[in-house]
Formats: structure tokens, C-alpha cells, sequence
């Protein structure tokens, strides 16, 4: 069988991998026979000749019978390309044996030199007869061995870009040490080169796999992130708020931050290092934070200063209150609603009592709607009135609802408030609902939650 040498490399940006073939660099594409054979099959594509115009490369199979070595237990490497006239060339390197040698330390030994005019070329076939006189052929493709599989960098310096030439300046001219290495061919010389997963990963914007994965779990001390990882946050354990700070970047660089466990108390805080900026805000300030269980942020640097929030996973802070505890309004003085009952809180934000609030976690824009029902009350006359209002940290932000009598009428009534306003809270600003009214007389709410409540979503 036969398959052009090439390892399959991927690498990615968090949860979006990108799988790279020789294919998307090298246009000539040379697969097996169906059926065991001293042939190979070249695919068609597309080249451009040195007069300018297309050439279509029409699928062909191609006979290897001709370069079988003579002897046993010897072997060779055989180039597949095509010129800039749109002919192919079949290029034999020379003979070598035992067969073992033609991969010395993992390393392809005796791949020809490509030849001039060369414009699209697949890569090396091997041929071989084995100790027993049988003719082979052998293409590998097979991504976990360690190093039988290459990219021939030769025939990147005349595909468009720079990578092809990144890669070629940070490679090595040294063997094989570990499985963190991959192979290339020199450009030059056709001498082997070696490149690190980490200088791959540095040219590609990723580690393994393109991007590293660390677990975290911050309890007294800040998070200084690195570039293309993607981290998964406990930090129930946070002894106060932390920060995880945005480092230098390169663009094209990526940073996730997964909280698998929240915290209920405290807050991650992300921001820029020293000089580094998020969204182009000021540097090393605040952007927003994350608390709750499921929480992702995605950001990608648009240079080696800023980072861009590429994908927003931060979940909104709600809560929902109510109360069925007939709770006295006295008459003329502003009273704190207590809503008592929990609905729903997502930090938890609230705190009950006389005193009775929510604590925004972070900044940002939050939609507050309430709603309150007097008991039935004989004491209502002609002007009075009742209001409901809104405060933010202590100070009267908003009438939600403002109630007057217009004229004594007979009998008991209720008297119902409700409304909603839009706030923008910093982190650590709080919101309470109070209540005034003026009837001569103490008044007490209906007893019932679906009669008084409060529900503050962050927008």
C-alpha cells in the first residue's frame, strides 16, 4: 500500500479545534489501490504553469514495478511531483539496505532531492523488497506512531504566507528525543528537522492539541493566565475575590475560563495585567467577574496588548422574593419591604430582615420589577396616598408606583402597588425596595406571596 509520509496535526482555540492535513498544504494528494498492488494512485488538482495558465492534474494511477530494488531486504524512497510544465515526476532515491535503515531514529533517511521546476509535490513512497524477495510499497499515515509520519517542508516556501517559513526558522537540525517532536525536512538541504510541540504550538496560537487544559482551584492568591489554555475553575474554596489576569499575547492567542463550581460569597475578577487591556478598556481594570457554576468567558488577543471577548457565557444573576408575612407599613415613614421567602437566588445576593437588600456581584444593568398589596383598610381618605420606591445604597433612585385617593369612600379596600425600573449597579452596589404611605393609621400587607414580591434579573 502507499501513502504519501505525513503526520495529521490539530490544534485549536478551546472548544473549536482545527484539524491540519499535508492535504491543505500540499495540493498533489497519492493514496493506495484498492487492491494490493506496485501501485499508487495520484488524485486530481490544480496547479498553475510557469506560462500563467491552469493545469488540471487528471487522476492517474501510477506504476512503481520499474523502481523495485534488486535485492532483498533492500529499499527506497520515491518522490511524487509535478512541474511547472503540469508533468508528473517520479523521482527514485538511492537503494539502501537492510530496508530498516531507510527510517534511522525515526527519522526518513535517503528521501531524494526535489527536483527543479518543482510546483505541487505529495511526498515520499516507499518501495521495498522484503527479506523474502517480495516486492512492497508503503505509505504512512498513522498519527500515533511517534515519528514515521512527516511533513516535507520543502514545498512550503512557494505556498502563500508565512507559516510554512515559521515553522521552517524554529525547527532543529538535531534527532528525535521525545514524542513532543515532530519531523521535517530542511528546505534547503533536504536535511531532517525537528520541531517541539511547544514551538508548534507558539507559531500555531496552541499547545496540545493546539490548546493546554489546567484545573484550577484559586483560594488565597491571584491567577496570572497563559496564553492558548483553557482553564476549569473550582473556586469554591476563594477566601476573598482573586483576580485572573490576562497576560501578553500574541494575536490570534486564546484564554477560556470554564467555573465548574461557583462561589457563593466571592467573586473571580478577570482583568489585563500590567498594560494589557480587554475590549480596549483601560489596562489592568476590571472587565466583569464570574461566580456562578457554568460560567465560560473566551477571549482571543487582537494584539500583544489587548484581549477581545470573542464568546460571553457569563449567566445572569437573578433572584426572586416574596413574603406572606403581613409585614406593618407605619404611617408616614419609609419602610424597607422584607421580602422573606426565597424564590430563587443565583449568588446568593440577598439578605433579609429589617434591613433587607440585594448586593450586586458585578457591574452591569439589572431590571428590577416589585409588586405590593395593602390589607383591607377603612382608613383611606380623599389625597392620601401610598408609594413605592426603588433605593440604591441607601439613596431614592426611582418611584416605582404612586397611588392617591381621590375621594373617602365607604367601606374597607385594598390598595395595590407595583412597577419596575432599570438600574446600573458597580460590583458591591445595593438595591432595596421601600414603602411609604399615609393613612393616619399603621396598615398591613396582605398575607400572601403572590400578592407582595420583588424579582431583580441582571440584563
Amino acid at each position: 500500500m502507499g501513502l504519501s509520509l505525513a503526520r495529521c496535526l490539530e490544534w485549536g482555540r478551546g472548544s473549536e479545534p482545527v484539524l491540519i492535513h499535508r492535504r491543505a498544504i500540499f495540493e498533489l494528494e497519492v493514496t493506495p489501490t484498492e487492491t494490493p498492488s506496485m501501485s499508487v494512485i495520484l488524485h486530481y488538482g490544480m496547479l498553475q504553469l510557469a506560462s500563467g495558465l491552469d493545469e488540471v492534474i487528471e487522476e492517474e494511477t501510477l506504476n512503481l514495478s520499474s523502481y523495485i530494488p534488486a535485492g532483498d531486504d533492500e529499499g527506497l524512497w520515491i518522490l511524487v511531483t509535478v512541474n511547472d510544465l503540469g508533468a508528473v515526476v517520479l523521482t527514485a532515491g538511492t537503494p539502501i539496505s537492510p530496508i530498516a535503515d531507510l527510517i534511522v531514529d525515526g527519522n526518513p533517511y535517503g528521501v531524494p532531492a526535489t527536483p527543479a521546476n518543482t510546483v505541487r509535490r505529495s511526498a515520499a513512497v516507499k518501495i521495498y523488497r522484503d527479506v523474502d524477495g517480495n516486492a512492497q510499497t508503503e505509505i504512512r499515515e498513522d498519527p500515533l506512531e511517534p515519528y514515521t509520519d512527516i511533513v516535507d517542508l520543502r514545498m512550503w516556501d512557494v505556498m502563500p504566507g508565512q507559516l510554512g517559513l515559521n515553522i521552517h526558522n524554529a525547527a532543529a537540525e538535531t534527532s528525535l528525543d521525545d514524542e513532543d517532536e515532530f519531523v521535517f525536512w530542511k528546505n534547503s538541504n533536504g536535511l531532517i528537522r525537528k520541531i517541539t510541540k511547544a514551538s508548534l504550538a507558539s507559531i500555531l496560537g496552541g499547545g496540545e492539541s493546539g490548546i493546554l487544559y489546567s484545573n484550577i482551584s484559586p483560594t488565597t492568591a491571584d491567577i496570572s493566565a497563559a496564553v492558548n489554555t483553557v482553564y476549569f475553575a473550582d473556586i469554591s474554596g476563594l477566601t476573598a475575590d482573586r483576580n485572573f489576569k490576562l497576560p501578553t499575547g500574541a494575536i490570534g492567542d486564546v484564554v477560556e475560563l470554564h467555573i465548574t463550581v461557583g462561589d457563593a460569597t466571592h467573586e473571580l475578577i478577570i482583568l489585563g495585567d500590567t498594560g494589557i487591556t480587554i475590549n480596549g478598556g483601560s489596562a489592568a481594570t476590571e472587565w466583569s467577574r464570574v461566580f456562578i457554576s457554568g460560567e465560560v468567558i473566551k477571549l482571543v488577543a487582537s494584539s500583544t496588548t489587548n484581549w477581545q471577548v470573542t464568546y460571553d457565557g457569563r449567566i445572569p444573576q437573578k433572584v426572586r422574593y416574596s413574603s406572606n408575612a403581613a409585614q406593618s407599613i407605619a404611617n408616614n415613614t419609609v419602610s424597607i419591604l422584607d421580602f422573606e421567602d426565597l424564590g430563587y437566588d443565583t449568588k446568593p445576593a440577598v439578605t433579609i430582615g429589617a434591613a433587607w437588600k440585594f448586593t450586586a456581584a458585578r457591574a452591569g444593568y439589572y431590571r428590577v420589577d416589585a409588586k405590593v398589596v395593602f390589607d383591607a383598610s377603612t382608613g383611606w381618605e380623599a389625597l392620601e396616598f401610598a408609594a413605592l420606591t426603588l433605593y440604591r445604597n441607601n439613596a431614592e433612585y426611582s418611584y416605582l408606583d404612586r397611588p392617591q385617593i381621590i375621594a373617602t369612600q365607604a367601606g374597607a379596600y385594598r390598595l395595590d402597588l407595583q412597577g419596575s425600573d432599570t438600574i446600573l449597579l458597580a460590583a458591591g452596589d445595593y438595591i432595596d425596595v421601600r414603602l411609604f404611605q399615609v393613612s393616619d393609621a399603621a396598615i398591613v400587607l396582605l398575607n400572601g406571596n403572590a400578592y407582595n414580591y420583588v424579582d431583580i434579573s441582571e440584563l
